[in-house]
């Protein structure tokens, strides 16, 4: 199902469970049916369509959701959970209404080409691309041509293609084969890094494409934050230091960063941004995220 098409499809359900009429306990039976088979039907409809957009936590509270036939105290219940629930189904809807940017088409070539002559073995060409976040089917050609299609479409099937290439290069741009064709490795890896630099990126170690001039940001800190993504949090911090200019404590770009994420100046002391997330259930403090001094 297209995007945009189950987008609306989702808001027109949150509408319907935001205007639902119910009756009372004291109503005509029939009408007691028609409410909960109707509201049944709703959420069912919200479980299949709204469910796979969500977090862990909140889906599997949308799953567990019930609602008996002729039970009107079940769907009374069903309301309440449910209504606790769309700021996050709403939440979920607009990182979907943000659609990926797609990866240069020069980065996608030399990527593409770079891959494909040094892995020239189809499966494993394949199970690279899989393990490194890529879906759909394997495009046809040569190694070289399936790279560079597989690359150039990435942005129609994930939320994040930057975050696929980091990783999909992860291994050579890191390890040397000891096979003899060291020099091979380095002519590949340094045009690759003279690719993504052409478009103000680099790659960082441990499979991370960082936007040196933010041409193509991944997505916003808010949408981040909604997602309670720290790996997001960390590429967007270390994209805002790679940005950042001799300045005065208070006002460079990791600063600000820090505000924007705390919301409060007593975060930033001495001109460090210091990301200090609190701990909870599904937020743990990332390692990486350390004071920066200008």
């Amino acid at each position: 199902m297209a995007a945009n098409k189950k987008m609306e499809i989702i808001a027109g359900l949150i509408e319907s469970a935001r205007k639902f009429r119910f009756c009372g306990p004291s109503d005509d039976p029939d009408e007691q049916t028609s409410v909960t088979a109707g509201y049944r039907h709703l959420i069912i409809q919200f479980k299949r369509l709204a469910a796979p957009l969500l977090p862990p936590s909140p889906a599997s509270r949308l799953n567990a959701i019930d609602v008996e036939i002729n039970n009107l105290f079940s769907a009374y219940d069903a309301s309440s959970e449910l209504e606790a629930l769309l700021p996050d189904i709403e939440a979920a809807l607009e990182l979907l209404d943000d659609e990926a940017k797609p990866l240069p088409v020069p980065v996608c070539s030399v990527v593409g080409a770079v891959l494909g002559e040094y892995i020239y073995n189809h499966k494993v060409l394949q199970r690279l691309f899989y393990e490194a976040g890529a879906v759909g089917e394997v495009p046809q050609g040569n190694c070289v041509e399936r790279c560079q299609l597989w690359l150039k479409r990435m942005h129609e099937e994930v939320s994040d293609p930057f975050a696929v290439l980091g990783k999909l290069i992860e291994e050579f741009m890191e390890v040397d084969k000891g096979t003899g064709e060291e020099s091979r490795e380095e002519g590949g890896r340094k045009k690759i890094r003279e690719v993504l630099a052409r478009f103000g990126f680099s790659y960082r170690v441990g499979g991370f494409i960082i936007g040196a001039n933010t041409a193509l940001p991944t997505k916003s800190l808010t949408q981040v934050l909604k997602t309670r993504d720290l790996t997001e949090v960390d590429k967007e911090f270390e994209r805002a230091l790679e940005r950042r200019n001799p300045c005065k404590p208070g006002n460079c770009i990791a600063d600000h960063l820090a505000l924007h994420v705390l919301g409060g100046p007593e975060d930033v002391i001495n001109g460090s941004a210091h990301l200090q997330l609190l701990r909870r259930s599904s937020i743990r403090t990332s390692s990486r995220l350390q004071p920066y001094r200008c």
